[in-house]
């Protein structure tokens, strides 16, 4: 289950319009489709608060629920229920659906374009699994745990392009003619063949390609002319905030060792590891004021070991933290007094 914080920073994001077109995307399929009903209604309801839906109609808020069934082909689901219930709170629904219809406008566009050339297809790896395919023209791509993935039944035309929202790793068939694209949120990654590995999270704050073998380019899709040409064992990061890009030397067999099921951090602040760990094992941490996020770390876990023993190592290495495993939900507390639990 992804945790009420990490889909409020999903909605708000979209809601502020700093989400591209092709994260609006992502997260229309994720809401057509997630059952988590209680935490993704806690997060909306405090966007609700927090907003003023003024100039909003509840006939224009209406119509727009009546689009979203008709369009998503959403008649006996339970994201209908939900809808009809947020009738009640016109207000609220106004303010989240009606930024939505336009990305979901956009990727319906995008299927128009793209049907007929190709018949699209979508992979999604839950919270805590992995999964790995192969494309029609021989490309392997491993998938992280929440990732949606999506790309052509088959490749036609003079490019190779896919969609990523999440992280991945590419085993890229070579072909000098026809350039493999992974369009990650508002960056596109042009390679001929190589191997490779992008994360782009969509509530996350940066997008990390990071390359182990061949070349790759890296720029903003509305700029290809300003980007960064990578060579093997460089990560490049993109800030999202400000649309800059910063160029690190690496050990690339590190990155990708999550694709052999390992969990590597080297020098992550304590934030970057919590996520990672929700991913994975598919838990929420919940943690006090007091708890030291933006610390740094550097561990290594194996893939048998349990979300027990990881947070064993994790409290053992911070020194003064505490945590408690409730089902899928980790409480950590710092031993100082006075923290609120966020």
């Amino acid at each position: 289950m992804m945790g009420q914080q990490r889909i409020y920073r999903i909605l708000r994001r979209l809601v502020d319009g700093v989400l591209a077109s092709s994260g609006r995307d992502a997260v229309w399929h994720w809401l057509g489709g997630h059952k988590e009903d209680a935490v993704t209604d806690g997060a909306l309801f405090r966007i609700w608060n927090e907003t003023d839906g003024s100039g909003v109609s509840e006939k224009e808020t209406l119509a727009a629920l009546d689009s979203v069934k008709e369009r998503l082909g959403l008649h006996d689901s339970t994201r209908v229920w939900r809808m009809e219930r947020m009738r009640t709170v016109w207000r609220y629904a106004a303010v989240i659906l009606l930024p939505l219809l336009t990305g979901m406008a956009v990727w319906h566009v995008m299927d128009r374009r793209v049907e007929t050339v190709s018949e699209m297809a979508e992979c999604y790896v839950p919270q805590g699994q992995q999964k790995k395919i192969r494309l029609s023209d021989g490309t392997e791509v491993t998938l992280n745990s929440g990732t949606l993935f999506v790309y052509p039944k088959n490749f036609y035309g003079k490019r190779r392009e896919v969609y990523l929202s999440g992280e991945a790793f590419f085993d890229v068939t070579h072909d000098e003619k026809k350039p493999f694209i992974v369009q990650a949120g508002p960056l596109d990654v042009r390679v001929l063949g190589t191997t490779f590995n992008v994360e782009a999270y969509m509530d996350d704050d940066l997008i990390t390609t990071t390359l182990e073998t061949g070349r790759v380019k890296v720029y903003r899709s509305d700029n290809e002319s300003d980007g960064v040409t990578m060579e093997p064992d460089e990560r490049v990061v993109y800030h999202k905030q400000n649309g800059s890009f910063e160029v690190f030397r690496t050990d690339a067999e590190k990155t990708i060792s999550w694709t052999e099921g390992e969990i590597r951090f080297v020098n992550q602040p304590l934030s970057a590891i919590l996520k990672t760990l929700e991913r994975r094992y598919d838990v929420t941490f919940r943690y006090d004021t007091h708890i030291g996020i933006g610390e740094i770390y550097t561990m290594k876990f194996k893939s048998d070991e349990t979300i027990g023993e990881v947070m064993r190592v994790l409290a053992l290495a911070a020194g003064d933290m505490e945590y408690s495993i409730e089902g899928n939900i980790i409480f950590l507390r710092s031993v100082k007094k006075g923290g609120e639990t966020h």
